[in-house]
């Protein structure tokens, strides 16, 4: 347990602890803010908020964007491990125990009562991992994938599913209840073949999109990154006024920069492991 929290807090926490950290220096204007600048960020990174409505009580804290997924895959996995602990092998248990903590994590959400960490988030979200867990310690997904007439019948419930609403986990709206979880996973495996399908067929569009998704980490803090510092709204009015050519262009530049910096980032490490080589040869 305690080098599992060590590779997690190393992987996830750290980074998102030092991304927001940078932005909120990025943002600091004047020397003498830096103390109340440094206070709201400890409590942005502590509470982890995506969006601040329809919650309990005010923490007069600012939401924490796009990386508020970050401490919850987190803890999410933490939870799990301290589930699989406490089940002690038994895959009954563990399965009663994950859909009692979901359902814990759901009425906290839908009643309001946001956690520190966003953590009633990380709760709901159990019985998605254990759903994970199960598919690869079971070796089910290649077999689910392979039968094309479960495949159809998950995408038609999947249809279904998201006709009468589906999850959004950040603002904790589970419309459907358990049948949202349910249409999510679906979803969940409907993206699992089309990328499959986009691999074996369409070649270099399958390359591009898993070279995005290998650098997944980096592209989701750049992407923190930009949005908190450009200001889009005065960029694009410049353009048109057009909605919906102004999404096309916000979402240009912001891919554009998510790509330049990524293969930045790759370059710099590239050229520090050939020095380490190089030294090393030395």
């Amino acid at each position: 347990l305690k080098e599992n929290i060590k590779n997690i807090f190393m992987k996830l926490i750290l980074p998102y602890v030092i991304c927001t950290l940078i932005v909120n220096i990025l943002l600091t204007d004047k020397i003498e803010d830096v103390f109340n600048s440094l206070y709201s960020w400890i409590k942005q990174i502590f509470y982890s908020y995506t969006y601040m409505d329809k919650i309990k009580f005010t923490t007069g804290v600012q939401p924490i964007g796009v990386l508020w997924f970050l401490p919850v895959l987190a803890t999410v996995k933490i939870i799990f491990i301290i589930l699989k602990k406490v089940s002690k092998g038994n895959e009954i248990s563990l399965f009663i125990n994950c859909i009692l903590v979901t359902y814990l994590g759901y009425l906290l959400g839908i009643n309001g009562y946001w956690l520190p960490f966003s953590l009633d988030i990380s709760i709901a979200c159990v019985t998605f991992y254990y759903f994970g867990y199960i598919l690869v310690k079971k070796d089910m997904l290649t077999k689910l994938l392979k039968n094309t007439k479960i495949i159809i019948a998950i995408f038609v419930f999947w249809i279904i599913g998201i006709r009468y609403n589906w999850i959004e986990l950040c603002i904790r709206s589970y419309p459907n209840g358990a049948f949202s979880i349910i249409t999510a996973m679906c979803g969940s495996i409907v993206v699992i073949k089309i990328s499959q399908l986009i691999y074996i067929y369409l070649k270099r569009i399958g390359k591009i999109l898993s070279w995005y998704g290998k650098n997944s980490m980096y592209i989701l803090f750049l992407h923190y990154v930009e949005g908190c510092l450009i200001n889009y709204n005065k960029m694009t009015n410049v353009i048109t006024t057009d909605e919906t050519i102004l999404k096309a262009v916000t979402s240009t530049i912001k891919l554009s920069i998510v790509t330049v910096g990524t293969l930045i980032i790759n370059g710099i490490k590239r050229g520090v492991y050939h020095i380490k080589m190089l030294s090393k040869k030395e």
